[in-house]
């Protein structure tokens, strides 16, 4: 899962590298921050589904 979470940061990166490569007036701190923002958000829906599936409220 580490292995995971590594190669989607670094993939991010490499895009973020992209994008200001063909739009050259954005700073690549803004492009960084808005990926590791929707990485972010994108973890806590996972972990957020994950700790349902695994641990139930109700044990019926």
């Amino acid at each position: 899962m580490t292995l995971g979470i590594v190669m989607s940061v670094l993939l991010a990166g490499l895009v973020g590298l992209e994008i200001c490569q063909w739009h050259i007036g954005i700073p690549l701190i803004i492009v960084w921050v808005l990926l590791i923002g929707l990485l972010g958000l994108i973890w806590a829906m996972v972990l957020n589904i994950y700790v349902e599936d695994h641990y139930p409220d109700d044990y019926r």
